[in-house]
Formats: structure tokens, sequence, C-alpha cells
């Protein structure tokens, strides 16, 4: 029989309460023993702080009874060790404190493999959580302008030797440029399309570096969606002084130059006409 058998509970918890809590005292996180009923026989003062109890309220009571239920919780690290006699960990929710928990379960074994009792390591991680929420919200709102709105608009990254490598379009210059984001990811201007027609937009966006501010401009451009004139306005994102992105609106202003230019030509032929002497 195993000497860890031989040996009640409270006296080898004992021993390894003295040499191996004693490291984690200090420790901002929860560390805690369990019996295999979960059972609490100890917690660093972390532990109780984050309990907000004494460890005579504590010693003895099963770990959901500290929250206020009277079963056990339906995720749960510990019960999974139990089974597996591995390390589990769990991330959950719990409402009635209104955290969210990182939770690892380190299962003890004696000789002969069985589980005598486990080791509980618990983090807070709601700041953390709360970040991942508030940065999805975010990334979902912006997704839900940056492909909602009919402005055509692309993102371009500065890199750190100066060159200008295409991040992103929406779904509104997709359509109109017949160029899909997997179409021009990473690529230079120049890559895109090519070295003659790249290297007139790479100078557009080089004077937007230069002068650190917005600058707008009409361009023509032969895309797979066909030739078109564009009106485009550039951005500059400036971090640390730094011109680290810039982003890209542009309109299609083709049939408005058509119109203008047949009105031109109208108006010349008006005027041939009634200047010629009679």
């Amino acid at each position: 029989m195993s000497k860890y058998r031989i040996a009640p509970h409270a006296e080898y918890v004992s021993r390894f309460r003295s040499q191996f809590c004693s490291l984690y005292r200090r420790r901002y996180c929860l560390i805690g023993i369990q019996t295999p009923d979960h059972s609490i026989v100890y917690y660093n003062q972390a532990g109780y702080s984050f309990r907000n109890m004494q460890p005579e309220e504590v010693k003895g009571r099963r770990c959901f009874e500290l929250i206020g239920r009277n079963r056990q919780c339906d995720i749960c690290a510990t019960e999974k060790a139990l089974r597996s006699k591995k390390l589990e960990r769990v991330e959950k929710y719990l409402p009635e404190q209104d955290r969210y928990l990182d939770c690892r379960s380190y299962p003890v074994l004696d000789d002969d493999a069985e589980v005598i009792f486990i080791v509980e390591q618990i983090s807070d991680i709601t700041e953390r959580r709360r970040a991942e929420e508030e940065t999805k919200r975010l990334a979902t709102e912006y997704e839900t302008v940056f492909n909602g709105t009919d402005d055509c608009i692309f993102l371009i990254r500065v890199t750190d030797d100066g060159k200008f490598r295409f991040i992103r379009n929406n779904l509104a210059h997709e359509a109109a440029t017949g160029l899909t984001t997997e179409m021009l990811h990473q690529k230079t201007p120049e890559e895109l399309l090519g070295e003659q027609a790249g290297s007139v937009v790479s100078a557009n966006y080089q004077r937007c570096l230069d002068t650190k501010g917005t600058i707008i401009y009409e361009e023509t451009l032969n895309l797979p969606a066909g030739e078109k004139i564009w009106e485009t306005l550039l951005t500059p994102v400036i971090r640390d002084d730094i011109i680290t992105h810039i982003v890209g609106s542009s309109r299609d202003i083709t049939n408005q130059k058509q119109i203008e230019m047949e009105l031109r030509l109208s108006e010349e032929r008006y005027r041939d006409f009634f200047d010629k002497p009679m």
C-alpha cells in the first residue's frame, strides 16, 4: 500500500503545505489545495483576499459553496483533472461575482496513481476579458463602417525602408476597381500596377509623406474593372511624429469628367458658330 495511503491526508497535506505553499504565499494569483471532493484545505493570502474570507471560514467547505452554489460548477478544471489525472485549464465567468477566471488544476497522485488532492491556481482575468470584448466591439464597428460605406477606401502601410505596401481595401473599392484584398495585400504599387503606373502612384503617396497632411488629387488608372478617373484623398496616420500608415479614399469621377468634356466641346462649337462672320 502507498505510504500516502498509510499516512493520514491531514498529515501529508500539512507537510506539503509547509514545503510547497510557502513558495506561493505571496503570489498575486490564488493558490489553494483541495481534496477530491472539492473541499478546501488551504489558500494562500491572495486566495483569502479573493474570497473575502478568513481561513476558518474556508477550510473544509467545498469550493462551489464559497460562491453560494449547492453543486459543482458546470465548467470545472478540478473535476476534469480528477478524471484525466493531468493538468487541466479552463476559463469561465462567475455571474455571482461578475468576474472572469483562469482556472488551472494540478492533480497530485499517490504511489498508486490515485488523486489525493488538487492544487488549484486561479487568476482574475476580468480586465483582460473586458478589454478583449471591447476590442471585438470596436472591430465590429470598424468593419461595419469600413465595409458599409459607399466610399472606396484602402489602407497602406509605410515600411521602415520608405516603401508603400497595401494592407486591404473595402467592399466598395473592390467592386469599383476589381481588386480584391487578396490581390493587393502586402504588394507595393509597382508590384500591383506595374513599374510605370505604380511609380506614379507611389509618387503621390510620397507627397502625402512629405507634406505630413491630407492631399487630394486626380488620377487615371487602368484596373481590372477598366480604366477610370479617380479623385483620391490621402490622409496620413502619424504616431510619435512618424507616418506609419496612409488611409486612402477614392471617388470614381469618370462620368463627371466625360460630362465636363462634352460641355466644353459643346461650348466651343457654339462659340465657333457665333464667332463666324455672317
